[in-house]
């Protein structure tokens, strides 16, 4: 079927203020235009570009932009809005707005004519209100902004380096002349908003938000090959030129060292920032939508200061070095197939961890390994320090043999697991295997339950699948049993997490929280909460919480850019204050189990990290043979489309340090 791709691209370079004026916008806008006519103008796409460059760019124009033409999107269709020019802040608004503005200010883009007496600025509630109203029919929705709001309207004093952020507008603005109304505040923010995103940008809406930068940071323009461009949109078109389709993830990795390597030659630094809403989306294809195969891989660059690195440390449960051993990564290039992760001849190198910092670690590259430091590149684990994870197998002889095979060939160059070895004694296991009929079963010491559905069939691709599993076990035991340093200097009250069920006054003390659903108006309602996070501390902290479930999915799903950054006394509202549910779900419901966990693991670092990493898919749901066989509890928050729910919302070099906790909430169906 044809998909269309409705595209508004603006760009400004020639604002009426002389001192506003900026060089690169312009070139960018034509340079994302000739992308889109050259990779999309095929058979399978329809381009419908509008294009508003320089004086065309009113605020009225962009509105219209997205009524008129972006909204005409159905939902097979993509859009994209990408702007390159100067954003700002609006410090006089309404008295309505204060409520819904921590810092008492509205973002904005600072349009061609938003300057100008009787003309004003595009607000991010404004914003907010349009991508809302194109979201309606469902199609895709790329929003990529390299602008900045810091509001200060500083110069950089290097003559090479332009920041794209105007002055601050201190004008008061009538409250009339906002697309939005007083009664649609409450739904465009929320009163509960006490930290808006990285970005500063809180747009609703299924949605992909690329930015050029942090709302604290500012998005440079400079000059690269004889044209003026801005940084973060040479390098996101740069990483764009390569063969094949990328996800937003890749892309995003991709952009962001280049923009680090580019920017290291000026002594300068800007990070772009990835938003996804919803968070778990990260793995769709740019422009496309459509889901690629999750993956789990770390990304390798050159740091200036630290050499070779990836962006896995302690948060993500990249284990230090041990003595002799360590953790040994095998590398690839960037735009590798994932296919070519189990096939060595691929492999270009080998790299080891010679230490392991809260969000990155270290790497010392096998010598006969040649990588250019102007490159990223993805990397797999193939050995860890510590002892895997101990496996029983028992049972049928065929079946047993099968899997004890596969557990020797589960690594890249048919090497052994990393992530679970076979034992001999049952006592130094945590994970059984049993082949017994035919099927193979995956189970916990002492404890008969499969945790998933059983593999029918003794072959050597299901034998391969069950150790799949086991391997996919194991790693979500790892981020459960992740444990702060030692010596970390975060202490535990410096972040305090509440979970405020509803109905009730306060926070629960202890750790292991058990709810049961609730009879309102005659229908059962499981029990919801929300979730906030507190800095008591002195220090800017940034913080996330996973969601380990039953099924054993890891999930960042609160958080757009998988955290939120706190700074000292600030707190957050998960879900701008959305309460979360806990729901047993049907499918579980009908095989008769009426328990379900959740466990919230809250990570805290003094630097910036990407927790999204540690994210994975849920496993399917084992087979019940009677009701009687589930009456103890199961974790649940089911990630899978099919057979699962979500605990989701109702609708110098520094030594960073980092702790973490956790919380378990187990949701109760009454007995019938």
């Amino acid at each position: 079927m044809l998909r269309n791709l409705y595209a508004l691209l603006v760009g400004i370079d020639e604002y009426p203020k002389p001192g506003d004026c900026l060089k690169g916008c312009v070139n960018d806008i034509k340079a994302v235009k000739d992308y889109l006519e050259q990779r999309f103008a095929s058979d399978n796409y329809q381009l419908c570009i509008q294009t508003l460059l320089n004086k065309d760019a009113t605020r009225e124009a962009i509105i219209k932009g997205f009524q008129k033409h972006l909204s005409q999107a159905n939902s097979n269709d993509v859009v994209l809005f990408y702007y390159s020019g100067h954003g700002s802040q609006e410090e006089n608004i309404p008295e309505e707005f204060l409520r819904f503005e921590p810092d008492k200010k509205n973002e904005t883009l600072y349009c061609y004519d938003s300057g100008l007496p009787g003309h004003w600025h595009l607000a991010d509630k404004e914003l907010n209100k349009l991508i809302r109203e194109v979201a309606v029919k469902d199609p895709h929705i790329c929003v990529i902004l390299d602008c900045c709001h810091s509001g200060s309207g500083t110069k950089d004093p290097s003559p090479d380096v332009v920041e794209r952020s105007a002055p601050a507008d201190q004008r008061s603005r009538p409250r009339e002349t906002y697309l939005v109304g007083v009664d649609e505040l409450a739904e465009l923010c929320t009163s509960h908003r006490s930290k808006r995103s990285s970005t500063g940008w809180d747009f609703m809406g299924r949605h992909i938000l690329m930015a050029a930068c942090e709302d604290r940071d500012t998005a440079k323009e400079v000059e690269i090959n004889g044209k003026k461009r801005g940084i973060f949109s040479y390098c996101l078109l740069e990483s764009l030129e390569q063969p094949g389709k990328l996800t937003y993830r890749e892309l995003w990795q991709k952009t962001t060292n280049a923009v680090s390597r580019e920017l290291e030659k000026r002594s300068r630094t800007q990070f772009p920032q990835l938003e996804i809403t919803p968070p778990d989306q990260d793995n769709l294809l740019f422009l496309d939508g459509a889901i690629a195969e999750r993956v789990s891989y770390f990304t390798v660059r050159h740091d200036e200061k630290s050499g070779w690195v990836i962006d896995g440390g302690g948060v993500h449960g990249v284990q230090p070095p041990a003595g002799e051993e360590t953790t040994v990564l095998a590398l690839f290039e960037f735009d590798c197939n994932v296919r070519d992760f189990q096939d060595p001849d691929k492999s270009i190198g080998e790299a080891k961890v010679t230490e392991v910092l809260p969000q990155k670690s270290k790497l010392e590259i096998s010598s006969d390994t040649n990588l250019s430091t102007e490159s990223v590149y993805k990397a797999i684990v193939i050995s860890l320090p510590l002892p895997a994870h101990g496996v029983y197998i028992e049972g049928d002889a065929a079946g047993v043999t099968l899997a004890s095979e596969a557990i020797q060939l589960a690594t890249m160059g048919n090497s052994p697991s990393v992530y679970i070895r076979q034992v001999t004694n049952r006592d130094d296991a945590q994970l059984w295997l049993q082949c017994r009929n035919q099927e193979y079963w995956i189970r916990l010491k002492d404890d008969d339950r499969s945790l998933v559905a059983p593999i029918q069939g003794f072959t050597p691709d299901n034998a391969k699948r069950a150790i799949e599993r086991l391997e996919h076990i194991a790693r979500w035991m790892t981020i459960r049993d992740l444990s702060s340093p030692p010596a970390s200097r975060i202490q535990p009250d410096d972040i305090e997490m509440e979970l405020l069920f509803e109905g009730e006054n306060g926070s629960p003390k202890e750790k292991e929280i058990r709810r049961q659903y609730q009879y309102k108006q005659g229908d059962l309602k499981p029990p919801k909460c929300q979730l906030k996070l507190t800095n008591k501390s002195q220090k800017s902290l940034y913080c996330t919480v996973l969601d380990l479930t039953d099924r054993f999915a890891v999930a960042a799903p609160f958080f757009e850019a998988g955290y939120v950054r706190l700074e000292p006394g600030q707190t957050a509202l998960v879900g701008n204050g959305k309460y979360i549910k806990f729901t047993v779900d049907r499918v579980l419901q009908e095989q008769g189990i009426t328990e379900t966990k959740d466990v919230f693991k809250l990570i805290v670092s003094t630097a910036e990290f990407d927790a999204r990493l540690s994210t994975q898919h849920a496993l399917d749901v084992p087979r019940v043979l009677t009701k009687c066989s589930f009456k103890q509890s199961t974790l649940n928050r089911l990630m899978d489309r099919v057979q699962s729910r979500t605990a989701g919302f109702e609708e110098e070099e520094t030594y960073d340090d980092w702790y973490t906790t956790s919380v378990t909430i187990t949701s109760v169906l009454p007995s019938k």
